[in-house]
């Protein structure tokens, strides 16, 4: 009976949640809820109409093709499909949020890189005095 009690006492201290606050604090928007690696596709796709023929293209064009391959290589998904005209018009309608976003992942990147590299020059140099 003891049991019973118990339990009867924790179903009801869960519904005394707040479930309904905890619920739509942790809902995401809809920009959001698009793949991260997609919506940085689509992002650097916007970028690249923008720039035409502007110094730095090359960079945006590297981040274009990485994202696209991340997002192709995790999900399966063909990138002509999963770039719907509703998805490129969420993350084009909050350009600024999706370059804090992106640009964020490409620092990611960039550091990764430097540091990958400073460690093959280090590993070159040690295999250099050997």
């Amino acid at each position: 009976m003891r049991r019973g009690a118990v339990a009867s006492l924790s179903a009801l201290a869960l519904l005394t949640l707040p479930w309904p606050r905890v619920v739509a604090a942790q809902e995401a928007t809809p920009l959001e809820q698009i793949d991260p690696d997609l919506r940085c596709t689509i992002w650097s796709g916007a970028i690249l109409q923008l720039m035409g023929e502007a110094d730095g293209k090359t960079a945006i064009t590297a981040a274009f093709t990485f994202f696209m391959g991340r997002f192709e290589g995790r999900t399966g998904e063909a990138i002509e499909q999963a770039m719907t005209k509703e998805r490129i018009e969420l993350v084009t309608a909050d350009m600024a949020a999706s370059t804090e976003f992106c640009a964020g992942q490409m620092q990611v990147l960039g550091d990764r890189l430097s540091n990958f590299g400073r460690e093959l020059q280090r590993m070159d140099g040690s295999a250099e005095g050997q």
